[in-house]
């Protein structure tokens, strides 16, 4: 190999004083380097069908059918007698649930001529079948009831459009406790001010037994539905219970007083707390209803209040909306 000359020496030196370095830097760069690890497949989470959470123990809804009739069309001398407040216990019942804190909208208020055998249908058979399981429903209903001649035991609510000497044009208190019990709802509250009220608790059949000794039958055997209270004013004639001085029917007018407040913590069944429970309105009514009628009308009216289930905690059930 021919000798280089000086100058190409020097230039050969410096040339590889640059590459090596750069190649050994290269090649520990390559070597030392981490291996490049791919990103893991994305996965899609599997749908596992989880049942939905129990929801909380209480009412979901209310809702209210309230129905007052003081003027009837067949009125007369062989028909219905108009009367002087069943119109205003229903306003005023409404008027007392919107003072509760319920919306109008669950609300169906039917008075006079609105309360036609068949808006009364509506509101019960259509209106109400909003309602479901977890629901409270109130139905009121002040103005007459009546039975029918060939069958006492068949007894109607009389609508405006009730013609009494024809029983079919009113409204069976059987097929209501049968629309009710159709909605399955958890409680059933039914407050009845009229004449011949107390067959609502009674089903059809067991001829000639009394009101009350088939309502301790209905507690003993438990074969109405659970959940249900019924308040009713069970008196005969109507018109011997309302007074001028009330304004309502006395029944009605007992019920506004304790569900405004007279009845919060009566008797110490529960703490005055600014709420009232059907046990307090219960004990309140069975001890007022009776003194007040005897000073003002010279005999004592009692309600007829009695349960479907022999369940104390049914007592605890309120009426408002927390």
């Amino acid at each position: 190999m021919p000798r280089l000359s000086w100058p190409l020496q020097i230039l050969t030196i410096l040339i590889l004083a640059v590459m090596i370095p750069a190649c050994q830097r290269g090649y520990k760069e390559t070597v030392t380097a981490p291996a490049t690890v791919p990103p893991p497949p994305t996965t899609i989470p599997e749908v596992v069908n989880e049942p939905p959470p129990t929801p909380t123990p209480g009412i979901r809804n209310r809702f209210a059918v309230v129905i007052g009739v003081s003027r009837y069309e067949y009125s007369g001398p062989d028909g219905l007698q108009n009367l002087l407040y069943a119109d205003d216990d229903a306003v005023a019942f409404a008027a007392t649930l919107r003072e509760m804190n319920w919306p109008d909208s669950r609300i169906r208020l039917l008075t006079n001529e609105e309360a036609t055998r068949r808006n009364v249908t509506i509101a019960l058979e259509s209106w109400l079948t909003k309602a479901g399981p977890e629901d409270l429903i109130i139905l009121f209903w002040s103005g007459h009831g009546f039975p029918d001649p060939e069958d006492p035991e068949k007894v109607y609510f009389a609508c405006h459009d009730t013609d009494a000497r024809i029983p079919a044009t009113g409204y069976r208190m059987d097929r209501v406790r049968q629309i009710l019990e159709e909605r399955q709802a958890r409680n059933v509250v039914i407050l009845a001010d009229t004449c011949h009220a107390g067959k609502i608790v009674t089903r059809a059949g067991s001829k000639g037994i009394a009101v009350e000794p088939y309502i301790r039958k209905i507690k003993e055997e438990q074969n109405a539905p659970r959940g249900w209270v019924f308040m009713v004013g069970a008196e005969a004639d109507r018109q011997a219970i309302e007074h001028t001085s009330w304004k309502n029917g006395a029944f009605t007018h007992v019920l506004l007083m304790g569900l405004k407040g007279e009845a919060d913590g009566y008797e110490s069944l529960a703490p005055r707390d600014g709420s009232v429970t059907l046990g307090e309105l219960r004990a309140y009514m069975e001890s007022v209803m009776p003194d007040l009628t005897q000073k003002v009308l010279g005999t004592a009216k009692r309600p007829l209040i009695t349960t479907s289930t022999a369940a104390p905690d049914i007592w605890t059930l309120r009426l408002d909306v927390p």
